[in-house]
């Protein structure tokens, strides 16, 4: 099967489609290839601290040769904006950040866990729910890595074990052999 036969595939299609005719105009940055998410987890980890939503987007939206000057014009009226208090972060439904996070509901094995209070919640909420999932995913792989080397090393050691128990087994029972020629030798020669 191709790649582009996939849904997965036409779904990122349709939605790399539609971003091209939004008309909310420009979205340059200096993230480049990296995800949005990504590049904030890379700026938390220099700054030593989790950093703020519009120290991000400066950092994402600046030129890395000359922090102070803006990638476009939009860029720095959108920062100019956020400091007078023109705009706050558009609202995220729930129910967005489940589909991306999670996709849709394929089965009833998968089900949407129940929403306490408000429905929605801003970018910054957003973000920050992707970065903990992202920090949880992390740990969980480090606690999988370190159970397969536990396991890894359990099976080694049970292994030798084992081998030292066949051989101190063969050792007794040539032992045995040993024995029962010597005593059978020592009742020929008691005998005579």
């Amino acid at each position: 099967m191709r790649r582009w036969d996939i849904d997965a595939y036409r779904q990122l299609q349709a939605r790399n489609t539609a971003a091209r005719k939004s008309t909310r105009g420009t979205s340059l940055h200096t993230a480049g290839g990296t995800t949005f998410l990504e590049a904030r987890l890379r700026l938390n980890h220099s700054l030593g601290r989790p950093s703020r939503m519009d120290e991000f987007f400066e950092h994402t939206h600046t030129r890395k040769e000359d922090r102070t000057q803006w990638v476009d014009e939009h860029s720095r009226k959108t920062k100019a904006a956020i400091e007078a208090g023109v705009i706050d972060p558009s609202p995220v439904s729930e129910e967005s950040i489940w589909i991306e996070t999670v996709g849709e509901v394929r089965d009833s094995s998968m089900v949407r866990p129940p929403v306490d209070g408000s429905t929605t919640t801003t970018n910054i909420d957003v973000l920050d729910l992707r970065e903990r999932i992202t920090i949880l995913n992390r740990k969980v792989e480090q606690h999988a890595t370190k159970y397969r080397e536990l396991e890894n090393r359990y099976q080694k050691e049970k292994r030798e074990w084992q081998q030292t128990v066949e051989s101190l087994h063969e050792d007794l029972n040539t032992s045995n052999s040993l024995m029962d020629q010597f005593s059978h030798q020592l009742s020929s020669l008691t005998e005579l």
